[in-house]
């Protein structure tokens, strides 16, 4: 979701019409160290893990939170998003646990509440947004393989990151994240450690404001980046972020079970290529900050899902443009509904889409009988998806729920697609399904679905229920040619195929991927080509409402928003079956034998290894009784 990758995207930005990703999902890309697997832990840092799993998070020192005191006090803060010159403290100091402090620019962009004994945030949004510091304690590189053969090849790299939460007790559950329901935490740069390799120059912030390149540093002496690839910054080189930090931070889709205690995981996607104008001046983002920021220094990451509004568009949307948390459709939660999940992912996008299609093949019996999945991921080349399938023992849901896809047999069926791979587009490539681009076709094949018989005189038009351009006329709409009459609206559509039939319910759809990837999947084709009520919410395309919703919606959409009234507040939700589950799917099924002090052996990590109650000894990194 690098809330760059998205269900539908995150905080696009109307004024661009960006094409960035939807649903955050964290890629880096770092050194080209090819073909390997390698694995950073903090044992350069003094019991750096210990500590973070001691709980020892900035202020409050092992302390069990109050988070419930904590939330209410920051929905005093976003309920006065509205109206900036208003803002004041009574509403806040009416509870006599929080306290109102007033803005301070440029990390603390509004006044904010928060509660007086919990943790102080170390940044505050324009949107209201809490940012606390925590320790990165882990870094594995998943994939670095770049093909000689495809010089073209922008050299990605995958990287598992592994953040420590705030009390070595507490779980992206515990703080109302459900990644089943497609939830994401904002991560950023911290610039104020004491070793932080970030610094930035408050003079330029206030003077540019959302301008950026204002912070920046010195790329470090890691030896696990200094084989990145020729021309880019190496250790000593200096670099320069391009997006304002105190404004906000990147979303990004937590790949760990909801359920696992004492850290959260984000696999992150990120390309070393630096071609001016685009990178002028080693600029980089947090992606590839991700796979160089030294192990036990801190980054902010939020601590609740996004459930937002803005005000910054009064002339389009005088009510404001909702960002709002989902949950899952109503039919899911139906015992006596049977679906059908349809599943497309564009690239990274499989960080979101891996984790609801785990949840929803779970099998159980309180929510709806999940009949099929069918899965269809879309990427450039190979190199970019072979990560998914690593063999080695992981705990992150991605490559869990990739490696185990057989064990569902007929209730899943994957497909690929490979854009680019090959010597020539279209020609077949063996490891994939298709070598092509999404298109009708290769829906219909895979979905088992009919697309709609349009007029002959629509030549071409795909979206006549959504006026789309008309092939070879650009700017131009079905609605705008006169000579596509038949494909002007809705009712001269439906009058001229009396006999196509909207798709019921039964089937439900999800897609993950760029703003333009997911536009065009949801809007051209599940929605223009076959009919489904399934439309990605942009900026552009809610001309009529005083207020703008962002995301994915409709009765055959596997999410449905939360009430419009909740915003501003951690909303009150049915849990995912991934997140209703006591014990973490991935501990069950990587380490069945990880859940007594008899079976220590069996234990992944420090974390699962610290939840058997068992002993993590750092050298050797293997877990035993203590």
């Amino acid at each position: 979701m690098e809330r760059g990758q998205d269900s539908g995207t995150r905080d696009a930005s109307p004024a661009v019409r960006p094409r960035g990703v939807l649903w955050a999902v964290a890629i880096v890309a770092a050194g080209s160290f090819f073909g390997a697997v390698r694995y950073s832990r903090a044992a350069s840092v003094p019991n750096l893990v210990e500590t973070a799993l001691a709980g020892k998070a900035p202020e409050v020192a092992g302390k069990a939170p109050d988070l419930a005191t904590e939330a209410a006090c920051q929905d005093l803060t976003q309920v006065q998003v509205k109206d900036p010159a208003n803002r004041s403290a009574t509403v806040c100091e009416a509870n006599p646990a929080c306290e109102w402090v007033e803005a301070s620019e440029p990390y603390f962009q509004i006044p904010y509440c928060v509660a007086k004994k919990g943790e102080k945030p170390a940044l505050v949004g324009a949107k209201g947004q809490y940012y606390y510091r925590r320790q990165v304690v882990a870094r594995e590189y998943l994939q670095t393989d770049v093909g000689p053969e495809l010089p073209e090849d922008p050299r990605y790299n995958y990287v598992r990151l592994t953040v420590a939460t705030q009390t070595p007790d507490q779980s992206a559950n515990d703080l109302g994240v459900d990644n089943g329901l497609g939830d994401y935490f904002r991560l950023a740069p911290y610039w104020g450690g004491k070793n932080s390799i970030v610094s930035c120059d408050d003079a330029c912030v206030e003077a540019k404001g959302k301008a950026g390149y204002c912070c920046g540093g010195t790329f470090p002496p890691d030896p696990d980046f200094a084989t990145s690839p020729p021309g880019v910054g190496r250790p000593g080189d200096p670099f320069v972020f391009a997006n304002p930090l105190p404004f906000g931070g990147r979303a990004y889709s937590p790949v760990s079970d909801p359920n696992q205690k004492g850290s959260v995981e984000f696999i992150i996607k990120s390309s070393f290529k630096y071609f001016p104008p685009k990178y002028p001046n080693n600029t980089i983002g947090f992606s590839i900050f991700s796979s160089v920021v030294p192990i036990g220094e801190e980054i902010l990451i939020t601590k609740r899902p996004e459930n937002t509004v803005r005000y910054d568009y009064p002339e389009v949307f005088p009510d404001g443009y909702y960002d709002l948390a989902k949950e899952l459709n109503e039919d899911l939660y139906d015992p006596e509904f049977n679906a059908t999940i349809n599943v497309i992912a564009g690239g990274v996008g499989i960080t979101e889409t891996a984790i609801l299609m785990a949840s929803s093949l779970l099998g159980d019996p309180s929510y709806a009988s999940v009949k099929k999945v069918n899965f269809l991921w879309s990427n450039t080349y190979e190199s970019y998806r072979s990560w998914a399938y690593t063999q080695a023992k992981t705990d992150d849901l991605v490559r869990v729920m990739m490696k185990d896809q057989g064990k569902f047999g007929a209730l899943l069926d994957v497909s690929s697609s490979l854009t680019k791979e090959g010597t020539k587009v279209g020609e077949p490539v063996p490891e994939a399904d298709f070598s092509r681009r999404i298109d009708v076709d290769m829906m219909q094949e895979i979905f088992g679905i009919e697309a709609k018989t349009l007029p002959s005189s629509c030549n071409g038009c795909l979206g006549c229920l959504t006026p789309t351009e008309v092939d070879g006329k650009e700017g131009v709409t079905c609605e705008e040619d006169a000579a596509q009459a038949d494909c002007a609206g809705e009712a001269t559509w439906c009058a001229a195929n009396p006999a196509f039939e909207a798709p019921g319910p039964e089937v439900k759809w999800l897609v993950v991927g760029s703003q333009t990837f997911v536009d065009v999947m949801a809007n051209t084709y599940i929605k223009g080509a076959f009919g489904f009520d399934f439309t990605m919410n942009v900026f552009g395309n809610q001309p009529d409402q005083t207020a703008g919703v962002f995301g994915i919606d409709g009765s055959n959409c596997v999410y449905q928003m939360v009430d419009m009234n909740t915003v501003g507040t951690v909303p009150k939700r049915r849990p995912s079956p991934l997140a209703s589950r006591e014990t973490p799917y991935v501990l069950e099924t990587e380490s069945p034998v990880c859940g007594s002090k008899s079976q220590c052996g069996g234990c992944l990590n420090v974390y699962n290894c610290k939840q058997a109650g068992c002993e993590w000894y750092e050298e050797g990194g293997y877990c035993s009784r203590e």
